[in-house]
């Protein structure tokens, strides 16, 4: 069973079609990324999956049950962290968990080990402001882990960082997606990070978009150090750059 499906979904903003007959399906401990031009209609798939739009067609589901309009099932991140500054990193953290009602002493015990295991322990009596951008997507990615542990869609979540900043949370993130089986449907523009991070790059058309493409990445996701210099890598650039449209660019 996959752990989530979309199955023959559309959307259409008034009489505009966004998206026509997009299926995809994703397994536990899976990184999945949904590659495309900028307003092919990526956030539109995220928002439909996360619950936040119905579509018009089509369904979705979680571990094979109907979640279709559903929120609060999936984790979603958006590409900034939108940490509050006024609180604290602990007290942002457990923010999905007091929103679920639980006891705040409760929520703060559950997050604990956590920051160990996220890289930002000591954090916890920090402010946002407090922090560099590596730090706070950990702890908004930490956060997005407790609000649903079992599939997160991440849209662009590394993008705003420098280039060496973002090369070591690539490292830390296929390390945390490793130790904790986190199942990801992950947004970005950037092919290199696409094909560094994933197990699977869905290519996404322009609008009305559709799935066009589907590539599978090896070596497995524990065999990457070095990946970006080989020429297999430099062969899926080439394919992904084809399938967008830009071979001959």
């Amino acid at each position: 069973m996959y752990l989530l499906e979309m199955e023959n979904c559309s959307f259409a903003y008034e009489d505009t079609p966004i998206v026509r007959d997009i299926s995809l399906r994703i397994r536990k401990g899976e990184v999945v990324s949904l590659l495309g031009e900028s307003g092919a209609g990526k956030s539109t798939v995220f928002n439909m999956i996360a619950g936040l739009l119905v579509p018009q067609k089509g369904r979705i589901l979680l571990k094979g049950q109907e979640i279709t309009g559903q929120s609060g099932h999936v984790s979603y991140m958006l590409q900034k962290d939108l940490l509050l500054p006024f609180r604290t990193i602990e007290d942002n953290v457990i923010l999905p968990l007091l929103l679920k009602h639980e006891n705040r002493k409760e929520a703060r015990q559950k997050a604990a080990p956590l920051f160990q295991e996220f890289g930002i322990a000591g954090t916890e009596k920090k402010y946002p402001g407090q922090l560099s951008g590596g730090m706070r997507q950990r702890a908004a990615l930490l956060r997005t882990y407790l609000f649903a542990g079992e599939a997160t869609l991440l849209d662009e979540p590394f993008s705003a960082l420098d280039t060496l900043t973002r090369s070591d949370m690539h490292v830390w993130f296929l390390d945390m997606v490793k130790k904790l089986s986190m199942s990801v449907l992950l947004i970005t523009h950037d092919i290199d990070e696409a094909i560094l991070l994933s197990d699977r790059i869905l290519i996404l058309n322009e609008r009305p978009a559709t799935i066009t493409a589907e590539i599978q990445i090896t070596p497995g996701r524990d065999e990457r150090d070095g990946f970006t210099l080989t020429e297999s890598f430099l062969g899926y650039k080439k394919q992904i750059l084809s399938s967008l449209g830009r071979g001959r660019g």
